[in-house]
């Protein structure tokens, strides 16, 4: 009882989510296939929670995926247009990207903890609307911002998923602020896919 309270406090507190009848909140989704482990306690204020509508909203991809990108939006655009209810949308459109390689190395958690010069925090829990879907296996987190946070999972020596988390008070100076203490040579930009633009680092590119 008391894990499906807490579920419905920080549902409508992010304010994704909604009864079974109710309008989606966002446009579209990340329609990944997420490695995911059982939670059997309930979450802390230490916990990196987020709705599984919130995974990936905001991700680091490399430059050269671009006209790829470009694509994806042009779609999102469409359905988001197409989709459109009193309230919000009627049915998000799932991105299908292809997972491929953010961050490489034999140890790209250490390289995230030497850039930051943070150590690596909890994997992010997510939740459903019917409840706890699990805690990302091989999941990390790092606070990068007062209203920002860096988040994603490693799997066979690289990071396929690097995500932004912004805080309930974020704005578009948090956004550069996360995205820019990532080194340039990195090559990345930052996909907001519900606004459907593209940051980089001196601002917007799509």
């Amino acid at each position: 009882m008391a894990m499906k309270r807490f579920l419905a406090s920080f549902v409508a507190r992010r304010g994704i989510g909604g009864d079974a009848n109710a309008a989606f909140r966002v446009p579209t989704i990340a329609a990944d296939e997420l490695p995911l482990e059982a939670v059997s306690h309930p979450p802390s204020d230490n916990d990196v929670l987020m709705h599984e509508h919130e995974w990936a909203q905001f991700e680091l991809l490399p430059a050269t995926r671009l006209p790829e990108i470009r694509r994806q939006l042009a779609a999102v655009r469409v359905a988001a247009g197409v989709n459109a209810v009193e309230g919000g949308w009627s049915t998000p459109h799932p991105r299908r990207l292809q997972r491929g390689v953010v961050l490489a190395g034999p140890e790209p958690l250490r390289l995230l903890e030497r850039t930051l010069k943070l150590p690596a925090g909890v994997a992010p829990t997510l939740f459903a609307r019917q409840g706890v879907a699990g805690r990302l296996r091989g999941g990390f987190s790092f606070p990068v911002h007062p209203q920002a946070t860096l988040y994603g999972y490693v799997t066979a020596h690289h990071v396929p998923v690097l995500g932004l988390l912004p805080g309930d008070s974020a704005d578009d100076a948090a956004l550069f602020s996360a995205l820019n203490l990532l080194p340039q040579a990195w090559g990345l930009v930052l996909v907001d896919w519900c606004a459907q633009r593209v940051l980089g680092r001196d601002g917007l590119l799509l």
